[in-house]
C-alpha cells in the first residue's frame, strides 16, 4: 500500500501547474490531418502564449479580431485570425509544416532534409494493436520489418528482422534505443520459457517509434546498427494548462488459430486398437478389447484435456492515468499504469505496474535540462515450452481422452495411461510453480547549452537496469519432483540475475544558415557504453510430502549453488555533416569509430560510415503550382559493423572444475578462443523515391536496397573427439540481402465531417549465403543447413513423397533431384527443400474512417514465402508410434488401410511406428503463409459540445477493440498458428526461426475501453 501511495504522490506532484481557463480554443493539424503537438500559439502583439497538447488542442486568452501566430517545432509559422471562441481545426499548408524525426544524439531531421530510409509509427497506431509489448504492434506497419512470435505467453520474446538476415548465430535483433538509452533486448530469463525485456515498457507512454533501415541512418550507431535501429521516443509534457487523462480497458479472449479435431475417447480407443491390430495381426475384437483394458477406459469418460489445462475465461485489464502540463519554463508528463493479461494455459499470466516521469526545465535562454525515468515491475507465470510432460500444452495434445482428470474422491488422477502415469498436467499446474519477477529502470538525464546562437553542446547519461528474481518448484509428490534422489524428493531453484547498461554521450552541434539558402549542421561527439551482468543460482531438494510452500528454506538439503558475471564495453567517436541548399538538395555524411572489448587487442577498433543525398524535385520551378507537392529522389551508401558475439569469445578461458582430472578438482579449458576475431561488416546501398500528390492526399514511397555482409561471425562446428569442443566462434563467409519496399497512403475522402484514409506497405527480401565454410555444407539443428547459394533459414531434411498406396509404407524422394521415389529409408538423402523460415514477402494494410464523433479503424498483415516445421510432429503424428497417445481425426482417418488404398494421405498406423515414417522430413513442413486481421476498433468521442461544462470533462471516448481477430492460413494442413518460432536455448539466432515447439497458442482478444480527458 505504501508503494502505491508513493506512486500516486509521484503522479500528482506537479499538478499545480494550472493556468486560468482560456477563452479561445482550437486544434492544429498538419497537411495530412494529423495532430501537431508542442506547437507554440501566440497572440500577436502580446506576450500571451500557449502550446498544443498531444492531440493538437490548445486554449489561449484571446479576443475576437486577434491574430494567432502558430509556430511548429521546426520554426515554420502561420497566422490565423480569431473569428470565434471555438476556432475548430486549423491546418498548416503543406509547404509550411514538416514532420521532424529525431535520429538520435539530438539530431533532428525534417522531410526536406531526409536522405535515408526510415519509417515512423505514431502512438495511436501502436495502441490500436493492443500488444503487451510495443514491438509486436509494429508488425504490418513498417515495410521491411518482420516480427514473429516465440509464444502466445503474454510478455514473450518477439524475433525481429529488419531487411532480412544479417547474422547466422549472433543476435539478430535490431538495436532498440528508448529516449537515447540502448536497451537490452535478448531473453534474459533463466526459468521462464520466454521473456521480452521490452514488455516492461508501457506502450501507452510511447509517443513514436522510428525504424532506421539504411546505412546513412544506422551508421550513426556504428557497430550496433548492423541489424537496424529502432528509436523509441516516450511522451513529454507540453507547456500550458495541465491535463489529466484516464484510460481503462477490460477484455476477454480465446485462441486465435488452432484446429481442434483431436479424437474423443471412442475415437482414440478405436485408433489405438487399429495400431495394435496392424502390429500383432489380432482380430479387430481382440485388439479393441486390449486397447480398452490397457487404457482402463470405463466406456463413459471423455475428457477434453486441452480445455482442462486452459483458462475458462482469458481476461485482461488495463488502467492508465496520465498528467501533462507545465509553466513557461517547465514541462511535465507523468503516467501510472497497471496491466494484467491471462495466457492460454491456466497457470499463465502477465502483470505489469509501471510509472513514468518526464520533466523538462528551461533554465534560462541558453540552457535546458531534461530528465525522464521509467520504473516497472512485471510478474510472469507460465509453463515451460517444448516436449517436457510438465508442459500442459504438449501433454494436453497427447493425453488420451479416456483418462479422467480427477478421481471419484476429487483428488487428481495420478494413475494415467501415459508415459509416466503421475504426470497429470492439471495436477502439475496446481502444485508446481514457475514464477518470475522482472524489475526494470530506464533513466535518462540530459542537458544542452547554447554556447553561441549557432553552437550547442549536449550531454546525456542513461541507464537501463534489469533485475530478474525467479523461482522454479517441483512438488515432491508427483511429476518431475517425485523422482528418487539421495537428497530427497521435490526440487527448488532460485535465480537472481542483474543486467545493467549505462551510456554517456557528449556532442557539439553547429547549425548555421548562410544567405538564407545554405543550411549546414555539423555534429561531433563521443559515446561510452558499459554493460554488466551477474547472477546467483541456488538449488535445494528434500521437500516434505504435501508441501505447499515452494521457497528453498522449506527444503532440507541444499543441492547446489553458483554465481558468475560478465561485462563488455564500447567507446565511440562519431561525426555527422548535413547540408541542405534552398530545401532542394541535401547531403548527409556520418562516420563513427567504435572500440569493443569483445575482440582481441589487434582488432578492437572498427570504422563505419554512411553518406546520403537527396533532390527535392518538387521545389523546382517546373513543378510549381502542380498537383505534385512532394517528389524526392534519394540514395545512400555506407557500412556498419556487428559485434554480437560472446563477451569473451576472443579469449581462451578455463575454470576450476570438480573431477576435471582423474576424478580430482582441476582447471579445465572451457573455451578455445580466437584472438583473430574481428568485426563483421555490412555494406548497404539504398535508392528511394518519395511522392506526394494533391496536398498529400496521395503519398507513396519506394526503396530498393542491397546489403552485403562480410566476415560473418558464427559458431562453427568442430570435431569434439579431438578438441573436446563442439563449436567455436570464427569469421568466415559472406551473405547478401536484396529487397524492395513500397508504401502508399491515400485519403479518398476528406470533408468537414468525414474522412477516410487507407495505408498499405509491401516488402520483398531475398537473403543468400554467398561464401561460407569453403563451400561445404554446415548442418544445423537437424532440419536446417547452411551452404552457398541458399537462404540461411532454409530447411534441410528428407523429402517426403507420401504413402505407397499398394503397401501403406512411407515414401521419400531419394535426393534433391526428386527423380526417384523409394520406401527404403537407407537410400534417402537429406536435401535442401527450397522452403525457408523467414518470410520473403511481408505486407500491411490499415484503414481509418472518421465521421463526426465516430471512428472506425482496422489493420491487416501478411507474411508469405516461408514455412514452419512441426518439431514434435513425430510424437502425435507418428503413424501409431505412440498409439496410446492421442492424435487428430485428420491424421487417424488419413492412415492407409486396405479399404482406402488409393486415397490414403498417410502410411498405415502401426503400434510402435511404421518403419521410419515419422523421421524428420518435409512431411512435418507446412506452408506458413498467412493473412492476419490484427486489429479493429470502433469508438465514439463525446466532445465538450455534448458533455457541457458541468461534467468537468474535456472529452470522453468509448470504444470496442479486437486483436488477432482472424487468421487465414494458406495451408489447409497446418493445424497450429503459423506465426511461431522456438525459444529452445539449444538453438541460436535464426536456428530457432520457423520451428513449432509446442508453445502456447497466440491470443485473440476483445476489449471494451473508456478514455477520459479532464
Amino acid at each position: 500500500m505504501r508503494t502505491k501511495n508513493v506512486l500516486l504522490s509521484f503522479l500528482f506532484l506537479f499538478a499545480f501547474f494550472q493556468f486560468v481557463d482560456a477563452q479561445v480554443k482550437g486544434t492544429v493539424n498538419d497537411q495530412d490531418g494529423f495532430a501537431v503537438s508542442d506547437a507554440e500559439v501566440k497572440v500577436q502583439g502580446t506576450e500571451t502564449v500557449s502550446y498544443t497538447d498531444e492531440n493538437g488542442a490548445f486554449e489561449i486568452d484571446a479576443q475576437i479580431g486577434d491574430v494567432l501566430t502558430i509556430t511548429d517545432m521546426m520554426g515554420m509559422l502561420v497566422d490565423f485570425k480569431v473569428t470565434k471562441n471555438d476556432m475548430g481545426v486549423l491546418s498548416f499548408n503543406s509547404t509550411l509544416l514538416d514532420e521532424v524525426v529525431i535520429l538520435g544524439y539530438g539530431i533532428a531531421e525534417s522531410d526536406e532534409q531526409k536522405t535515408g530510409s526510415y519509417v515512423t509509427v505514431k502512438s495511436d497506431d501502436i495502441e490500436k494493436v493492443g500488444s503487451v509489448s510495443f514491438d509486436q504492434a509494429l508488425q504490418g506497419q513498417v515495410a521491411g520489418l518482420s516480427i514473429g512470435a516465440a509464444s502466445g505467453q503474454p510478455g514473450a520474446a518477439s524475433p525481429i528482422f529488419v531487411r532480412g538476415v544479417t547474422s547466422l548465430t549472433g543476435n539478430t535483433m535490431p538495436l532498440v534505443v528508448v529516449n537515447g538509452v540502448p536497451m537490452v533486448t535478448n531473453d534474459l530469463s533463466s526459468i521462464a520459457a520466454t521473456t521480452n525485456p521490452l514488455a516492461n515498457i508501457d506502450p501507452s507512454t510511447i509517443e513514436s517509434v522510428t525504424v532506421l533501415k539504411d546505412a546513412v541512418g544506422t551508421s550513426l550507431y556504428g557497430s550496433r546498427g548492423a541489424n537496424g535501429v529502432i528509436l523509441v521516443t516516450l511522451k513529454k509534457g507540453v507547456k500550458g494548462k495541465g491535463k489529466f487523462s484516464f484510460n481503462t480497458e477490460f477484455g476477454f479472449g480465446d485462441v486465435a488459430y488452432e484446429k481442434n479435431d483431436w479424437l474423443d475417447a471412442q475415437g482414440h480407443t478405436n485408433f489405438y486398437a487399429q495400431t495394435l491390430q496392424n502390429y500383432t495381426g489380432w482380430s479387430a475384437e481382440d485388439a479393441y478389447a486390449y486397447a480398452v483394458n490397457d487404457l482402463g477406459w470405463d466406456g463413459v469418460s471423455n475428457t477434453d484435456w486441452r480445455k482442462a489445462v486452459r483458462h475458462n475465461s482469458i481476461g485482461s485489464q488495463k488502467y492508465v492515468l496520465n498528467y501533462s502540463g507545465g509553466s513557461e519554463s517547465t514541462r511535465i508528463f507523468t503516467s501510472l499504469s497497471y496491466n494484467t493479461q491471462d495466457g492460454i494455459a491456466s497457470d499463465a499470466r502477465y502483470d505489469r505496474i509501471a510509472g513514468y516521469l518526464s520533466a523538462g526545465w528551461d533554465v534560462n535562454e541558453k540552457m535546458n535540462i531534461d530528465f525522464n525515468i521509467n520504473l516497472s515491475k512485471a510478474n510472469q507465470k507460465g509453463p515451460t515450452d517444448g516436449s517436457s510432460f510438465s508442459n500442459p500444452i504438449f501433454a494436453s495434445y497427447l493425453m488420451s481422452p479416456t483418462q479422467n482428470v480427477f478421481n471419484a474422491d476429487g483428488s487428481h488422477n495420478l494413475n494415467l495411461a501415459f508415459i509416466n502415469p503421475e504426470f497429470n498436467p492439471v495436477a502439475l499446474q496446481a502444485r508446481n510453480v514457475s514464477n518470475s519477477d522482472f524489475y526494470k529502470v530506464v533513466a535518462n538525464l540530459s542537458g544542452d547549452y547554447d554556447i553561441t546562437k549557432d553552437l550547442n553542446f549536449e550531454s546525456r547519461f542513461g541507464v537501463d537496469y534489469n533485475f530478474y528474481d525467479e523461482l522454479l518448484y517441483w512438488n515432491p509428490d508427483f511429476g518431475d519432483g517425485a523422482g528418487e534422489n539421495p537428497l530427497g524428493k521435490g526440487y527448488g531453484l532460485s535465480s537472481a540475475r542483474n543486467f545493467s547498461t549505462w551510456n554517456w554521450t557528449n556532442a557539439l552541434r553547429y547549425m548555421k544558415t548562410f544567405n538564407d539558402v545554405h543550411n549546414l549542421t555539423l555534429t561531433a561527439g563521443t559515446e561510452a557504453i558499459k554493460y554488466n551482468t551477474s547472477y546467483t543460482i541456488a538449488e535445494a531438494r528434500g521437500y516434505a510430502a504435501g508441501n505447499t510452500n515452494p521457497t528453498l528454506d522449506n527444503a532440507v538439503n541444499p543441492y547446489g549453488a553458483t554465481s558468475a558475471g560478465a561485462d563488455y564495453s564500447f567507446v565511440s567517436y562519431f561525426g555527422r555533416m548535413a547540408y541542405n541548399f534552398d530545401d532542394r538538395y541535401s547531403v548527409t555524411a556520418n562516420i563513427r569509430r567504435d572500440g569493443s572489448s569483445r575482440f582481441g587487442a589487434g582488432n578492437r577498433w572498427g570504422t563505419f560510415w554512411g553518406v546520403g543525398a537527396a533532390w527535392n524535385v518538387h521545389k523546382e520551378n517546373f513543378l510549381e503550382n502542380s498537383a505534385v507537392n512532394e517528389l524526392k529522389l534519394r540514395g545512400s551508401y555506407g557500412t556498419v559493423g556487428n559485434a554480437e558475439i560472446g563477451n569473451y569469445a576472443s579469449l581462451k578461458l578455463f575454470k576450476a572444475t570438480n573431477g576435471a582430472y582423474l576424478g580430482q578438482a582441476a582447471g579445465a579449458i572451457t573455451q578455445l578462443g580466437d584472438s583473430n576475431l574481428k568485426w563483421e561488416t555490412s555494406e548497404q546501398i539504398n535508392v528511394g523515391l518519395d511522392l506526394g500528390l494533391f496536398q498529400n492526399r496521395i503519398r507513396a514511397t519506394v526503396d530498393v536496397y542491397e546489403k552485403n555482409v562480410k566476415d560473418l561471425l558464427y559458431t562453427k562446428a568442430t570435431n569434439a573427439s579431438s578438441s573436446g569442443f563442439t563449436s567455436y566462434w570464427t569469421n568466415d563467409g559472406d551473405m547478401q540481402s536484396r529487397g524492395i519496399e513500397a508504401s502508399l497512403t491515400v485519403v479518398p475522402v476528406r470533408t468537414e465531417d468525414f474522412e477516410w484514409s487507407l495505408s498499405g506497405n509491401y516488402a520483398y527480401n531475398d537473403s543468400k549465403i554467398k561464401n561460407l565454410n569453403n563451400g561445404n555444407l554446415a548442418v544445423r539443428n537437424g532440419v536446417k543447413a547452411w551452404q552457398n547459394g541458399h537462404n540461411p533459414t532454409e530447411f534441410y531434411t528428407r523429402l517426403w513423397a507420401g504413402v505407397n498406396q499398394e503397401t501403406g509404407e512411407a515414401q521419400w524422394y531419394t535426393d534433391g533431384t526428386k527423380s526417384e521415389i523409394t520406401s527404403d529409408y537407407s537410400r534417402v538423402q537429406q536435401a535442401f527443400t527450397g522452403e525457408q523460415a523467414l518470410p520473403v514477402h511481408t505486407a500491411g494494410l490499415s484503414t481509418s474512417l472518421n465521421y463526426k464523433g465516430f471512428s472506425l479503424s482496422s489493420q491487416f498483415s501478411y507474411a508469405g514465402g516461408h514455412s514452419v516445421y512441426d518439431y514434435w510432429g513425430f510424437v502425435y503424428n507418428g503413424d501409431g508410434a505412440f498409439g496410446y497417445m492421442n492424435t487428430r481425426e485428420a491424421w487417424a482417418n488419413g492412415a492407409w488401410t486396405p479399404e482406402n488404398a488409393g486415397s490414403a494421405t498417410l502410411p498405415q498406423a502401426i503400434y510402435g511406428g511404421n518403419g521410419n515414417s515419422s523421421a524428420n522430413s518435409t512431411r512435418y513442413l507446412y506452408d506458413a503463409d498467412n493473412i492476419r486481421w490484427r486489429s479493429a476498433e470502433l469508438g465514439y468521442t463525446f466532445g465538450k459540445n455534448i458533455l457541457g461544462d458541468k461534467v468537468g470533462l474535456d472529452k470522453l471516448y468509448v470504444y470496442v477493440k479486437g486483436y488477432n481477430l482472424v487468421v487465414w492460413a494458406f495451408d489447409d494442413d497446418v493445424w497450429f498458428d503459423p506465426e511461431t518460432s522456438s525459444s529452445d536455448p539449444d538453438f541460436y539466432g535464426i536456428e530457432q526461426l520457423g520451428l513449432y515447439n509446442l508453445t502456447q497458442p497466440n491470443l485473440r482478444q476483445f476489449v471494451f475501453g473508456v478514455k477520459v480527458d479532464f
